[in-house]
């Protein structure tokens, strides 16, 4: 190794065996170091950059890895919480049960979720914002095709759908995240969006319909591959919207 190429052990080294006030650094022949290892001249080492990022590479990787484990650990409590919510709802499901079925102790979990309110917000929270960036967005945009709408607003649910149907099955879920409100105005909203300010009652109805049943399409049948039903529920659902009514 040169003497312009050091490491902060070395460097730390020759400091303390050179007993010389810190005034006369500057002056002596030691390589300042500073936050990088420089050569003598002051400039950084093609050798020391390399070093460098080497170990901070090292030093990062544990960190990284440990942010992994803890992102992945919790998708699995996300998985395992919604499926345990669906099956028995949101009030009969137990921190001891998702542990259980996790094979994790309770502190484990509690670790990652201090509180139940706090898995069933974090499972649940992500969708209601995402349909309420929808309805703002939709909102705001130029009138768009009801195909368009429609198609979006499955998509939407599709993403969401474990999340929606332990919403639609125990709707308690929405006290949880604030959001008791939230399917009036979901309704009001998509009503609005499909037929304007001036829609009769018979549009309210249909749009009410229409965005329910798509919604259900995209959480109930999952032995259906996606593009199938994503086009079938969408032409279906254009066909409720302009079908003439007997009279």
């Amino acid at each position: 190794m040169s003497h312009g190429d050091i490491t902060p052990i070395t460097f730390a080294r020759r400091l303390c065996q050179s007993n010389l006030p810190l005034s006369q650094l500057s002056t002596d022949g030691l390589v300042s170091y500073r936050l990088y290892r420089m050569s003598p001249c002051g400039r950084i080492s093609g050798a020391s950059r390399m070093r460098d990022r080497e170990e901070r590479m090292e030093l990062e990787q544990p960190q990284r890895r440990r942010d992994g484990r803890v992102r992945d650990t919790r998708q699995r409590i996300h998985g395992i919480a919604l499926e345990l919510f669906v099956s028995q709802g949101f009030a009969n499901t137990t921190m001891q049960d998702i542990a259980d079925r996790l094979g994790l102790t309770k502190a484990a979990l509690y670790y990652h979720f201090p509180t139940k309110h706090d898995l069933i917000r974090s499972v649940l929270q992500p969708g209601i914002d995402d349909v309420e960036r929808f309805l703002s967005e939709m909102s705001a945009e130029a009138p768009s095709s009801q195909r368009e709408i429609l198609e979006r607003f499955f998509d939407l649910n599709y993403a969401h759908r474990m999340a929606f149907l332990a919403l639609s099955l125990d709707p308690s879920g929405l006290a949880e995240v604030d959001a008791e409100n939230w399917i009036p105005r979901l309704a009001s909203t998509f009503q609005l969006l499909l037929f304007g300010a001036d829609a009769t009652n018979e549009q309210r109805i249909r749009a009410v319909i229409v965005a329910n049943g798509l919604s259900r399409c995209a959480t109930l049948f999952t032995d259906i591959p996606h593009d199938e039903l994503r086009a079938t529920a969408v032409n279906v659902a254009l066909q409720t919207l302009s079908a003439d009514l007997p009279r």
